[in-house]
């Protein structure tokens, strides 16, 4: 029987206390305060030999936990946020000038996608993997990190080379199962997740450009089908990036200008201007990265800082702030623009496992 939403709060709770599990993270915090490069200086404190590995134990545990809950959606945020910040607090005490590890980048991409529900977006971007560290990061993180950048067309090619490359299409890969004796059935499941990752991905770009929710709950669906697809086959590194990017596109949709820019009301005289515009072909969609970051920003309020032009902004008639955003959209809104063709090669299809 699936836990319920007491249930499962009531288990964040206790992984989340002060102190827990023999202040576990209070030793990691402390550990990494004074260690570099994995060495701690001489005369240092004792810590047990298995402090990363049970760091990386306790945040990937409450990390699972939060992300259930929030799928849910009737998560307390408060405790969400704490969660979230645990969990990537215990990964950063691992990861940051901490000894070498081959899945370092890994880890340090769940740690900014942990930092960034937790709504600490200056956290989870100095998490992310250095040049060296993104060595050994696969295309679908990859492609994760240039997201939480807001490198949105180099996350456009990243997914555009993968899925537009023939040695991913299906019947490429159910060639290869039976022609190739070097390509078994675990390539077969790493090519058709990574490529179901990419549709997804593909999907929540579209949705940036032409502002529809149903197609970023589209994309949210297709990583949530990815993840579950992953768990059947026991691909743990799958399970975890698909999850992580459907958890990541749906906080990144709901604080998109496409959501947060206020519409007229139908009995302003503007209304049908409006909408008769909504129609245009922006220049927006031609100006590449720029115009499509500005669909991205974050809300005012919370833990983001006010510019001086939003603070004046808030103290405007409420008439006047539809109308300058009514203004605004017309700038900053998408349409298909010239990467609408690679999209259309790359929708998405049902998930075979050859």
């Amino acid at each position: 029987m699936a836990e319920t939403t007491a249930e499962l709060s009531a288990r964040l709770q206790a992984a989340v206390e002060p102190g827990v599990r023999g202040r576990l993270l209070d030793k990691g915090l402390a550990r990494g305060l004074i260690w570099r490069e994995g060495s701690l200086p001489e005369g240092a404190p004792e810590f047990p030999e298995s402090l990363s590995e049970d760091l990386l134990d306790y945040a990937h545990a409450v990390m699972a936990l939060a992300m259930r809950l929030r799928a849910g959606g009737e998560g307390d945020p408060r405790l969400l946020e704490r969660a979230f910040l645990v969990a990537g607090e215990a990964m950063e005490s691992v990861v940051h000038r901490g000894e070498e590890r081959i899945d370092q980048g890994f880890h340090r991409v769940t740690a900014a996608v942990a930092f960034h529900l937790g709504r600490y977006a200056a956290r989870a971007f100095s998490m992310l993997p250095t040049a060296a560290d993104a060595q050994n990061v696969a295309p679908t993180e990859a492609v994760l990190i240039h997201l939480l950048r807001r490198r949105l067309d180099e996350m456009h090619n990243a997914f555009s080379e993968w899925l537009l490359n023939p040695a991913n299409a299906d019947d490429a890969v159910a060639a290869k199962l039976e022609g190739d004796d070097g390509f078994d059935q675990d390539d077969a499941v790493h090519s058709v997740l990574t490529s179901s990752f990419m549709r997804g991905i593909a999907l929540f770009d579209h949705a940036l450009m032409t502002g529809s929710s149903q197609i970023a709950g589209q994309a949210r669906s297709r990583l949530f089908d990815t993840a579950d697809v992953a768990l059947d086959f026991n691909a743990v590194s799958h399970w975890w990036t698909a999850t992580l990017a459907a958890h990541l596109v749906d906080e990144l949709w709901s604080m998109s200008l496409h959501e947060r820019i206020p519409q007229l009301p139908p009995d302003n005289e503007d209304h049908a201007t409006m909408v008769r515009n909504s129609t245009w072909i922006h220049p927006a969609a031609s100006r590449g990265e720029a115009g499509r970051d500005r669909t991205m920003a974050l809300p005012v309020g919370g833990r983001e800082a006010r510019s001086g032009s939003q603070r004046r902004l808030s103290r405007r008639s409420s008439d006047e702030r539809r109308q300058d955003a009514h203004r605004g959209a017309l700038h900053s809104s998408h349409s298909g623009g010239p990467e609408a063709g690679c999209l259309r090669d790359a929708s998405p299809g049902a998930i075979r496992t050859g």
